[in-house]
């Protein structure tokens, strides 16, 4: 694969110019026409859908790839960092990016769009640095992400108890975070009511990050502070992409 900078919903591909009309011919009319363009630098600007996105291999062919499920909004980069740097320090977050494999370098801007695989390889080299144990980590931080979002996000919590809150992440919530985040990738939440006392959740993704999930829902608890517990219902399912909890009222 040739280097790309990646940009929301654009790719810069630093190309010599005889390669643009080759690359040109195998891109589809509606798409070449709407996404497709040739800077000053000869660079061959293409797009991305919420689907696919186009690339450029090595031999110079366009290739077709299915990217659903593998990014991630730079929003979640960027509040990582921030949180490494608050809790560990400016030093270790720069030992951190410096140490880890990031195809972006480990510059994110909140509107990007990124390989959760860069999010992997940051937890993976902060539990070595620190210690603590990835799935703790990424715990802490949905922890973390969830009192940010109390700040910048107020509404969502505005009049809601800690089951309806819960039941409005796919209703509502996250159909407000794709006004802002068109391109946004986002995990799956199916509620179960089997009483008034239950409340019965599914998280699903195709990403791993359940941990990140659990982490949130127990700040959630917190935040609400209606004496409702939470327990991870035993599944034989890929606990990193998918896991059950059940809420309980006293």
């Amino acid at each position: 694969m040739h280097r790309f900078l990646e940009c929301p919903n654009i790719l810069f591909l630093n190309l010599p110019s005889s390669s643009i009309s080759q690359l040109e011919s195998g891109i589809p009319g509606d798409f070449k026409t709407s996404c497709v363009g040739v800077t000053f630098r000869n660079e061959l600007i293409l797009g991305q859908d919420s689907f696919n996105i186009y690339r450029c291999s090595t031999s110079l062919g366009l290739q077709l790839e299915e990217m659903r499920g593998e990014s991630m909004k730079g929003v979640v980069f960027t509040e990582f960092i921030e949180m490494v740097e608050k809790e560990f320090g400016v030093h270790i977050a720069e030992d951190v990016i410096s140490s880890s494999e990031l195809d972006s370098g480990g510059a994110y801007t909140s509107v990007g769009t990124y390989s959760h695989q860069e999010m992997l390889s940051l937890i993976e080299n902060l539990s070595r640095k620190t210690k603590i144990d990835h799935g703790d980590l990424i715990k802490s931080f949905g922890n973390y992400l969830h009192r940010q979002f109390e700040i910048k996000y107020k509404d969502f919590f505005e009049d809601q108890d800690c089951f309806g809150f819960i039941k409005s992440i796919d209703s509502y919530i996250h159909k407000e975070v794709k006004k802002l985040y068109t391109d946004a990738e986002l995990p799956k939440f199916e509620h179960h009511e089997p009483n008034s006392k239950t409340l019965q959740v599914t998280y699903s993704s195709s990403r791993p990050f359940a941990d990140l999930a659990e982490g949130m829902f127990k700040r959630t608890l917190e935040y609400f502070d209606e004496g409702v517990e939470m327990s991870v219902v035993e599944s034989s399912k890929d606990s990193s992409h998918s896991r059950q909890f059940s809420f309980k009222k006293a």
